[in-house]
């Protein structure tokens, strides 16, 4: 089976976030650390996450996996986006200043579990040079312009990171909400490359057996017997690998053992130790 990889591709979406931000008295008042200009940002990382999430539901995105849009944007709107340590690097225009602030998602539980059984998937949260600390993804210096409307009143949001926070906030979404079938498929296609390999082993061993000397055959029968039974006993039954009633993770488990043995074995039937 192949494993759905999580990477969401930084995307061209059109989409600007007005915040009713009370009426500014000067210029001097328009501020990236006003509680109205924060919270302008976080809920521009929010909607531009939602409409990524409503993109990806229309083109049924087997990240999805055919869940409706609204599952995925109820938990979105639950995320915590936090930011601190703001400040504001250019207010010389009257209207539009700069901003730059500490930005950080932690990771709910369910996606700390889908990183932790399958450490590949953080790839697809770490965007615009995000670090991980404490089960968080962090930007220490997000920048982003604010721009104030004639009204005084309402601002909109450029992010200058990509939209990486929405992508990375997009990310977690998907792993929180699909963990079960993340975990799945990723215990699926272990199982499958456990599979081959002892297949590969095997098929190698009988090579090795077939290329022997008949005297030697004859010779080592028993003991090579014997060893199949030990094997079985040691790492579990190949058949029981197989059948539908073992967990993937058992069955794992089997292959794994018996490909190690049957390595060695070969190793030691070949004389190449």
């Amino acid at each position: 089976m192949k494993l759905v990889k999580f990477i969401p591709a930084t995307i061209g979406l059109i989409c600007s976030v007005n915040v009713h931000a009370g009426l500014f008295s000067s210029s001097d008042d328009f501020k990236c650390d006003r509680d109205d200009a924060v919270k302008a940002l976080q809920q521009y990382v929010k909607d531009y996450s939602s409409g990524m999430v409503q993109r990806d539901s229309l083109k049924k995105t087997s990240l999805l996996f055919n869940k409706p849009a609204d599952m995925y944007i109820e938990k979105l709107v639950l995320l915590p986006v936090n930011i601190k340590n703001v400040s504001t690097t250019d207010n010389t225009n009257v209207s539009e200043i700069s901003c730059e602030a500490h930005v950080d998602i932690p990771l709910p539980a369910n996606a700390l579990d889908v990183i932790h059984a399958m450490p590949e998937q953080m790839s697809g949260l770490q965007f615009g040079h995000a670090k991980f600390y404490n089960s968080t993804i962090v930007w220490k210096k997000y920048e982003y312009t604010l721009k104030l409307a004639d009204n005084k009143k309402d601002i909109s949001v450029v992010d200058n990171m990509s939209n990486a926070a929405s992508a990375t906030l997009y990310g977690i979404v998907v792993l929180t909400t699909n963990k079960d079938e993340f975990i799945k498929a990723n215990a699926l296609q272990k199982l499958a490359i456990a599979k081959d390999d002892y297949q590969i082993a095997d098929a190698d061993l009988n090579a090795t057996w077939q290329e022997l000397p008949a005297s030697s055959r004859n010779t080592l029968k028993l003991p090579q017997l014997a060893w199949v039974k030990g094997k079985a006993f040691a790492c579990g039954k190949i058949s029981d690998a197989e059948l539908a009633t073992t967990d993937a993770e058992t069955s794992v488990k089997i292959y794994n053992c018996q490909t190690k043995m049957t390595h060695e074995r070969n190793t030691f039937l070949s004389g190449s130790n």
